[in-house]
C-alpha cells in the first residue's frame, strides 16, 4: 500500500495531538518496511520527527502555524483540495487524518482518527467553537471510510452520538511516552520548582473536566482534618493554575503548600512522577487517559475515576474512585499515604499494567484500519 499521513494539526510543540503523532509514526517505522509512507509536514514540525526508514518519505509543505489565524483556513483548503494532486502524485491508496479539521471531499479510502468527544462532556472551548467542535464527529462520520479512536469507551461515544457502524470504528491503544530513556538521573531538587518534601503529583489544565478543583479541595480536607506533611505538586499551564487556586480562595499559608511546575520537560516528569507518593487523576471524562500510564511506567501508584476511559487504561493497578466525591479522592489518598504496604502493591500492578500497551501494537492495531479501509474502494 501507498499510505498518506497528514501531521498537519500536530502543534509546534510535542503535545497533545502532536505526541500521537510522533510516537505513532516511530511505532510504525519499527513494525513496517513493506508499505511506502508518505508523511505531509508543515515547515514549522519538521524538527519534531526523526524518520528513518527507507520507505518513510517526508514531504515538507510550506504550510504553517503562524500567522494563527491563516492557519486554519489554509488548513481546510488543502485538506479538501489542492491534497488531490498530491494523493495522485504519490498513487495513494489510503490517507490518515489524525486530526479533527473538516473533510468534505473523499480522494481516495481516508481514516480519520477521533481521539475523544470532549466537546459533549464539559465546556472546554467558547460557545461558537464548542459548537463547530460539536458538529465535526458528524461530518467525518460521513465521509470517513473507517474512524480510529483511542479505547472501546471513545468507540461507544463515537457510535451514540454519531450513529456511526461499530464495526467502522477501530481502536488503537496509545502507550507511555515515557520509556527507560526518560528515566533520567533528574533529581527532583534540579526541577524547576524545587520539591524538597514528600508530595502528591496532579498533571493536568485546569479545564473542568480534569476536575483539578476538587483535588484541591480534598487536598485542603487533607490539610485540615488530618495534618497530612504532604504537599501538592501541579504540573501544567502555570497561569491557568494560578487562577484556578485564586477561585478557590486557598488561604496564604496553605498556598505554600501547592507547587505550581509549569509545564516540564519529559525527564522533568519523569523525575516527578518517580519520586511522587501518589499520583492523583481524577477526570471526569477522558478518551484515553495517557497520563495513568506514563505514572505507572515511572513506578508512581496511581488514584483515578471510575468513569469513561480510565477504568478501562487503569485496570485493577490503580484506585478508582467517584470523580465527583471529594471525600473518596481524600480517603484514596489517604489510604497509599499510611499504608505503604498497599501502596508497594500498586507500584508492582501499575508497571505490569503499563507493560500491556505499546506505540509497536499501537502502529500494528493503526496499520490493520488502513488495510481495511483500502479494501473498502
Amino acid at each position: 500500500m501507498h499510505i498518506a499521513i497528514s501531521t498537519l494539526v500536530t502543534p509546534a510543540q510535542k503535545r497533545g495531538t502532536g505526541n500521537y503523532v510522533v510516537n505513532l509514526l516511530q511505532g510504525l517505522q519499527h513494525i513496517d518496511a513493506e508499505n511506502q509512507y508518505y508523511l505531509f509536514i508543515g515547515r514549522d514540525t519538521k524538527h519534531l520527527f526523526n524518520i528513518t526508514a527507507p520507505n518513510f518519505h517526508p514531504i515538507y509543505l510550506s504550510l504553517s502555524h503562524d500567522p494563527r489565524w491563516l492557519m486554519r483556513p489554509l488548513y481546510y483548503a488543502w485538506q479538501n483540495s489542492l491534497i488531490a494532486f498530491q494523493l495522485k502524485k504519490y498513487q495513494i491508496d489510503v490517507l490518515h487524518l489524525p486530526n479533527l479539521l473538516p473533510h468534505f471531499v473523499r480522494f481516495v479510502p481516508t481514516v480519520v482518527s477521533i481521539l475523544d468527544l470532549t466537546e459533549y462532556k464539559s465546556a472546554k472551548y467558547a460557545p461558537l467553537r464548542q459548537s463547530y467542535r460539536k458538529l465535526l464527529p458528524h461530518v467525518l462520520a460521513k465521509t470517513a471510510d473507517r474512524i480510529l479512536t483511542i479505547s472501546n469507551s471513545s468507540k461507544r461515544d463515537i457510535h451514540e452520538i454519531t450513529g456511526m457502524d461499530l464495526d467502522r470504528i477501530d481502536v488503537s491503544y496509545l502507550a507511555s511516552m515515557l520509556d527507560e530513556t526518560t528515566k533520567s538521573s533528574f533529581s527532583v531538587s534540579e526541577l524547576p520548582a524545587t520539591v524538597n518534601s514528600d508530595y502528591i503529583l496532579c498533571v493536568g489544565s485546569a479545564l473542568p473536566h480534569k476536575n483539578m478543583q476538587r483535588v484541591l479541595s480534598a487536598f485542603v480536607n487533607l490539610k485540615h482534618q488530618n495534618a497530612i506533611h504532604h504537599k501538592l505538586v501541579l504540573v501544567g499551564n502555570r497561569k491557568q493554575n494560578a487562577q484556578l487556586l485564586e477561585e478557590a480562595h486557598i488561604s496564604h499559608t496553605l498556598s505554600q503548600e501547592i507547587i505550581l511546575t509549569g509545564y516540564v520537560s519529559d525527564e522533568e516528569l519523569s523525575a516527578l512522577y518517580r519520586k511522587a507518593t501518589v499520583f492523583v487523576y481524577p477526570s471526569l471524562y477522558e478518551g484515553f487517559g495517557l497520563p495513568i500510564l506514563e505514572a505507572m511506567t515511572c513506578g508512581a501508584p496511581v488514584i483515578t475515576s471510575n468513569v469513561s476511559s480510565l477504568p478501562e487504561v487503569a485496570g485493577n493497578a490503580a484506585i478508582l474512585v467517584d470523580p465527583y466525591s471529594e471525600q473518596e479522592i481524600a480517603q484514596a489518598i489517604l489510604t497509599i499515604v499510611h499504608d505503604n504496604s498497599f501502596r508497594q502493591q500498586l507500584i508492582t500492578k501499575g508497571i505490569e499494567q503499563a507493560q500491556k500497551f505499546s506505540w509497536e501494537q499501537c502502529a500494528i492495531q493503526t496499520l490493520s484500519t488502513y488495510a481495511k479501509a483500502a479494501s473498502s474502494s
